[in-house]
């Protein structure tokens, strides 16, 4: 192959990021001792863990897991039948937020048609959906960049940007919305009305994120050309219709218990850099603050040709020049994120999964070298990266195979769902005293209270007394055996009977 072939070549970064993929999927479980195991992608944690719902000798995480394992269970589930939870519950014993985590369909129904719900075929199958999205929109973005006269090689950025791996590799939506959504900006700028449409309300079913920018791309189409923009409400009203129905037909709003955007921009940054530079962290941290850094100047790119644009061309602008307002949006909630979202680098990196693919277009829009300088700093961002290793390393991964549950524990996961059943909202915590575990309560009065369940009974009355001591007058204390109930004061004598009845 001619140097000028390869140039132009749209296979080569497909074929390129494939390699990548399959050496990092390779590499993912090594630490652990298990190469190539699909399990670790899952990321299930002892707090939501379904045996029957994993695959055989599936690797489960000490604590609460990540958002990968939701999207797995869902697709095993995804008619909510009480395999993962039903419609009726805020929180199941292995979803964390039922409505929150169903708004985002798409991969989980993907996922059950392509393996019929079997956990073992499931491993594979769902981080493939994910990897063959990314992998379409990485052709389409390297024709665009032909059509453009640009060296298609730049549409490797978008493959191996670091949301977009991050997302691969721990079975969440991000990558196939993300996907997607530029498939459908790359449609649109090529007058292909249907598909464009079709993608870009697919992308808003796996990440309700995307609704921002396809809602300025609505608005902007409605702007140029009134009657004939009606099709591109579609993505719009569907979605309109799906959070409708979300919020009557589910027990509680997808939005209840979801992270807020700050209403302080950088605010959350601002914190973030106050934390590395009180507790003096080195390595990971001084990556997050360069990836950071990065992404903010990518939304200060956009946001400056966007302005740009709109003084230069007003009220009839074409689809080029609409397109920075297009990226803006698609990154306009990252400097509202909050220190809760920016402490953990898997969460906050997925919001910015498009940003590849957005300065590949940009790149072949305009050629500019702010453009390619993005590009490179993208890539070389991912190289570099705390949680996916690339380069070779050494480390020794911090996760380790669960010990066996105590008997306090299997007692405390009992009795949660036990008064969960009853009708009073019960959760498990890690917030206990020696010797014990912990499930929070929450009366249907909007009071709080807990269940405490030692190992054996000397113990549970020596903190039964301690407690009384330190809730006075304010509550009611009282012992069961080695379980003890605390509730407030005055608590509806409905909820107190269901807690009790679950103690038999």
């Amino acid at each position: 192959m001619t140097l000028e072939r390869a140039r132009r070549s749209a296979a080569l970064p497909v074929a390129l990021a494939l390699v990548v993929y399959l050496v990092l999927g390779y590499g993912v479980g090594r630490p652990f001792g298990e190469a190539g195991d699909p399990t670790y992608f899952i990321h299930a944690g002892q707090a939501y863990r379904a045996p029957e719902m994993l695959p055989p000798d599936a690797f489960i995480e000490t604590s609460t897991g990540y958002d990968g394992q939701f999207f797995f269970y869902l697709a095993q589930d995804p008619l909510l039948t009480g395999k993962a939870a039903t419609r009726d519950q805020e929180t199941s014993d292995h979803i964390d937020n039922v409505a929150y985590r169903y708004q985002r369909i798409l991969l989980p129904l993907a996922g059950w048609l392509v393996s019929w719900g079997h956990p073992s075929v499931l491993q594979w199958t769902l981080p493939l959906l994910n990897l063959a999205a990314v992998l379409a929109a990485t052709w389409l973005l390297a024709v665009f960049l032909r059509s453009r006269g640009r060296p298609t090689w730049a549409a490797v950025a978008f493959p191996l940007s670091m949301g977009v791996v991050v997302g691969v590799f721990n079975d969440v939506s991000d990558p196939i919305g993300a996907a997607l959504f530029l498939m459908g900006v790359l449609w649109w700028l090529d007058r292909r009305t249907a598909a464009a449409v079709a993608a870009l309300t697919a992308c808003i079913f796996a990440r309700e994120l995307y609704v921002l920018p396809v809602a300025v791309l609505a608005v902007a189409e409605l702007v140029r050309s009134r009657r004939a923009a009606l099709p591109w409400l579609i993505p719009l009203a569907v979605f309109g219709a799906w959070q409708a129905y979300l919020r009557l037909a589910f027990a509680a709003s997808p939005t209840e218990g979801s992270h807020g955007p700050s209403a302080v921009p950088i605010r959350g940054v601002i914190e973030k850099v106050r934390t590395v530079v009180r507790e003096d962290l080195v390595g990971a941290a001084n990556w997050e603050l360069a990836f950071l850094a990065f992404v903010l100047i990518c939304w200060a790119y956009f946001a400056v040709r966007a302005v740009a644009s709109i003084r230069a061309h007003g009220r009839a602008p074409t689809r080029e020049q609409v397109f920075p307002l297009v990226g803006l949006g698609a990154l306009f909630l990252f400097p509202f994120l909050t220190d809760e979202l920016l402490a953990n680098v898997p969460s906050y990196t997925r919001y910015a999964a498009a940003v590849g693919g957005l300065l590949v277009i940009a790149f072949g829009l305009w050629g500019d070298a702010m453009s390619r300088f993005l590009l490179v700093g993208s890539t070389g961002l991912l190289l570099f990266n705390p949680i996916v290793a690339v380069l070779p390393t050494r480390h020794q991964g911090l996760v380790r195979p669960p010990a066996p549950l105590s008997p306090q524990e299997s007692r405390a996961g009992e009795l949660a769902r036990c008064i969960e059943a009853a009708g009073v909202v019960a959760r498990r915590t890690e917030d206990a005293p020696p010797g014990a575990s912990v499930v929070t309560l929450s009366t249907s009065g909007g009071r709080a209270g807990s269940v405490y369940v030692f190992g054996d009974e000397a113990a549970a009355r020596k903190f039964h007394e301690g407690l009384r001591g330190f809730v006075g007058p304010a509550g009611d204390v009282e012992l069961s055996g080695s379980v003890i109930v605390s509730w407030p004061r005055g608590a509806e004598a409905a909820d107190a009977g269901a807690v009790t009845g679950c103690l038999g």
